[in-house]
């Protein structure tokens, strides 16, 4: 059986570094012959507002056919930009209102929670303009962010967490690079 891969760029900007990365994994995994779809969060429409997230809402058309992508899918990777040292407000909105209890995880009698993704790996792919040496304080709390508070919930796990940056002081050469480190990572 073919792996799923569902490839999410959470870059509201078609020209972004992070859009050529997610193109990039997507073209590496399409000229293997592997079933893989790429989806620009720019481009849904749902409301960003999560007004009950512990409760079961309706969703709009393309949440509830995201929802099927992901059960689906076995991997599930997400590019996007560290702004203002976490992920950006179109990621987090997309987050709140597509993983949803009953979808994503339940609750029991004793309110805890479980997690329903036991089934789906992870795997991030981050840019970010901080410099080399302040990267790991400032990223160490979207990774944990994504492992522990996002996706552990949900019972999945996190495979892969890669970081590429400083993007507006990299060269040509630096960008080619981390696209050819994507490319082999995806293959």
């Amino acid at each position: 059986m073919n792996q799923v891969t569902l490839i999410f760029n959470a870059h509201p900007d078609k020209d972004s570094f992070c859009n050529a990365l997610a193109q990039t994994y997507f073209d590496a995994l399409l000229a293997q012959d592997k079933q893989v779809q790429l989806v620009h969060l720019s481009e849904l429409h749902f409301s960003p507002n999560a007004h009950h997230p512990a409760i079961q809402t309706e969703l709009e058309t393309d949440l509830s056919e995201i929802q099927d992508a992901i059960s689906q899918a076995q991997r599930i990777v997400l590019v996007y930009p560290i702004w203002w040292g976490g992920m950006p407000a179109l990621l987090k909105a997309f987050l709140d209102r597509v993983l949803t209890p009953g979808f994503a995880f339940q609750y029991t009698d004793q309110h805890r929670s479980i997690g329903l993704l036991h089934d789906k790996k992870i795997e991030i792919i981050n840019t970010t303009d901080s410099p080399s040496w302040l990267q790991w304080w400032l990223l160490r709390g979207d990774k944990h962010q994504q492992k522990v508070n996002i996706w552990g919930f949900c019972g999945a796990k996190i495979s892969h967490y890669q970081r590429f940056g400083p993007i507006f002081s990299s060269t040509e050469k630096q960008r080619t690079k981390w696209l050819q480190d994507v490319k082999d990572f995806a293959q």
